[in-house]
């Protein structure tokens, strides 16, 4: 027990004596001795503690290593997850006003324009490119396939995983793969945008539907020029989604259907959107999706443009497809009985591998009639289904009403009424016949090159009424 302290000298007592002496600067207010008892308690105590602690920290680790969801879960109950920066996109492209009924469409192309789309689909540095300048639209490149019987283009079943780059435009465009097409506004899509959110949605009719809404992941890479590697396995109905290896989602398409493989990407309020796909792999069936873009004339992907060049709609293909534009909103060409003119001049391409005119009849199922011009100096006109089957209705015939050669413009005029068809051709009507059913549709634009014979068609003063 501590005493006070006695000085040799005596004297009374003073209150002030009871006050405690400040201790020295830096040194506690007291001191309390320890006995050699109480120290080997408390060496003993230090010692059982660390031995537990070492002991659980065994434990928690061989849990780790045995349960790796433990560990992922122990991560993020002491991580900050990355928290979204950006509201969601749009659940949709706004929907452009319709054109007044009874419809009467001209266009010169000499002014800018949004009634046409505008975009295009390239191999540039040893990736392949989708720009899409027109707002709240879509637009996709497609897996041509090699040609051959094996394999069309075609896929119900396929695994497929690619890089995506958006390097300019707005951040909440949409890109990735587009599947299982049965038209250009029938499919499904499992995009991301570049603010960090995934989804699949089905598009029916050009009606979207989310099956898996916009959902954001802090795995996703953000902002422009950010790459992610995206996957899709469908197998039947089952769909399993994957980002950066990672998979996110299984669902279902309760409507497996046989379609074309693309690639795709979607604006909304703005345009100008440019996406980058490299490193494809993956399979269709036995034939390999594997393809790096080093090659632009061995790749299986269609490439050409759609753009307003010198004040006239150019069309740029560089063959093995058939592509075809049509005004927009999607929908407004739709006719029954109507007048169409339209001046059309091959710009480029080899005369003898090139088709180029109008279409109409197109319900949006990948069926509708056409009506080419032969360079050579001629027409043909087909009909083809939904099931990728053709009619010839006008087999190809020499016409000396059409101008042959490059950089020669004919007019073409086709009009429907009460069941006849009439064609003209520079002013000069052809013939005329009598159609087997009604045909309502889309109008549009057409231009079919052959593999390996690239074509650049212009399209001015186009006309449309009903």
């Amino acid at each position: 027990m501590n005493k006070p302290y006695k000085s040799p000298i005596t004297a009374p007592l003073d209150p002030r004596d009871l006050e405690p002496i400040p201790p020295p600067s830096g040194t506690p207010s007291s001191h309390t001795a320890t006995s050699p008892q109480n120290m080997r308690w408390l060496v003993w105590l230090v010692v059982g503690l660390t031995g537990l602690l070492f002991v659980l920290g065994c434990l928690l680790v061989g849990l780790f290593l045995a349960f790796p969801a433990l560990r992922t879960a122990a991560v993020g109950l002491i991580s900050s997850p990355q928290q979204p920066q950006n509201a969601a996109p749009p659940e949709a492209p706004t929907a452009l006003s319709m054109p007044a009924r009874p419809l009467a469409l001209e266009e010169t192309f000499d002014q800018p324009t949004e009634q046409w789309d505008q975009s295009s689909a390239q191999i540039v540095d040893g990736a392949y490119e989708l720009r899409l300048d027109t707002p709240n639209y879509d637009s996709y490149g497609l897996l041509l396939g090699n040609g051959s019987q094996e394999f069309t283009g075609i896929v119900v079943d396929f695994e497929m995983a690619v890089d995506v780059q958006q390097t300019t435009g707005h951040t909440d465009s949409e890109y990735g793969i587009r599947f299982r097409q049965t038209g250009p506004g029938d499919y499904l899509m499992f995009s991301i945008s570049s603010t960090g959110y995934y989804r699949l949605v089905r598009v029916q009719n050009n009606e979207y539907e989310s099956v898996i809404p916009w959902t954001f992941d802090p795995q996703i890479e953000t902002g422009l020029n950010a790459i992610n590697r995206l996957g899709v396995v469908a197998e039947g109905r089952n769909l399993a989604l994957s980002i950066n290896g990672t998979e996110l989602a299984n669902t279902t398409d309760d409507s497996p259907a046989a379609g074309q493989l693309t690639l795709g990407i979607a604006t909304f309020d703005e345009g100008g959107s440019i996406v980058r796909f490299d490193n494809v792999e993956g399979q269709a069936g036995a034939f390999d999706l594997a393809e790096n873009f080093s090659d632009p004339t061995t790749a299986q992907w269609s490439t050409g443009s759609t753009l307003i060049v010198d004040g006239a709609y150019e069309i740029a293909t560089d063959g093995g497809v058939i592509t075809w534009q049509q005004p927009l909103p999607n929908g407004a060409s739709e006719v029954g009985d109507f007048a169409l003119d339209v001046e059309v001049t091959l710009a480029e391409g080899n005369t003898e591998n090139v088709r180029y005119g109008v279409l109409f009849g197109d319900s949006g199922s990948f069926d509708y009639y056409t009506l080419y011009l032969l360079p050579e100096g001629g027409i043909t006109m087909n009909y083809r289904d939904s099931s990728g089957e053709s009619v010839s209705l006008i087999p190809p015939v020499e016409v000396p009403e059409v101008k042959p050669g490059v950089n020669e413009t004919n007019q073409i005029g086709v009009a429907i009424n009460d069941g006849v068809l009439r064609i003209t051709i520079n002013g000069v009507e052809l013939t005329e016949l009598e159609t087997p059913q009604p045909i309502r549709g889309m109008v549009g634009l057409v231009v079919a090159s052959d593999p390996g014979s690239p074509a650049n068609v212009r399209f001015d003063n186009f006309r449309l009424e009903e």
